[in-house]
């Protein structure tokens, strides 16, 4: 997953408040889900372990991204999906060389900001931007609506990055 950095998460937390959305999701459960692995619970270590060996192999570096658009629940990713998709492939490929079955997964770069009923809202807005610069496994407590940091993989640019 890819969490956005505090600034941009009080950001978006106000622009649900404006846009009148449901605020029971919680500001700190806001992310993009980049390549889901399924019930983390039943992940082994040695999943982990290829996860981080994919990482490294791959060579990730940070992208942009870019939120500016919503669609029902969701804010999103317009500036930067492709580059976060191209970054995802990357990964997956990797994975795949690696003999780690994963599930089909087509990437549709979003933050969901609440979850339950569902809405035709659309609106667009100043865009809310930061260069994800860091890959987080995180293990989703079902029922009980919060995430458990698992491991975290920074992404080391090759050559410099602009603040948005």
């Amino acid at each position: 997953m890819i969490k956005p950095p505090a600034r941009q998460t009080r950001a978006i937390a106000e622009r649900r408040r404006q846009l009148d959305i449901d605020e029971r999701y919680g500001d700190d459960r806001f992310h993009l889900t980049f390549l889901p692995l399924g019930d983390t619970r039943d992940v082994p270590e040695t999943a982990i372990e290829l996860l981080h060996q994919a990482i490294c192999a791959a060579d990730l570096e940070p992208f942009p991204i870019e939120l500016a658009r919503l669609s029902g629940n969701a804010m999103q990713v317009g500036k930067g999906a492709a580059n976060m998709c191209r970054v995802q492939q990357r990964l997956v490929r990797q994975l795949l060389a690696l003999g780690m079955a994963l599930p089909d997964y087509r990437l549709r770069p979003h933050l969901s900001l609440t979850y339950g009923e569902r809405s035709n809202r659309s609106a667009r807005f100043p865009p809310i931007a930061w260069h994800a610069d860091r890959l987080l496994l995180i293990r989703s407590i079902h029922g009980e609506g919060r995430h458990e940091p698992v491991r975290e993989w920074r992404l080391t640019p090759r050559q410099g990055v602009f603040d948005f």
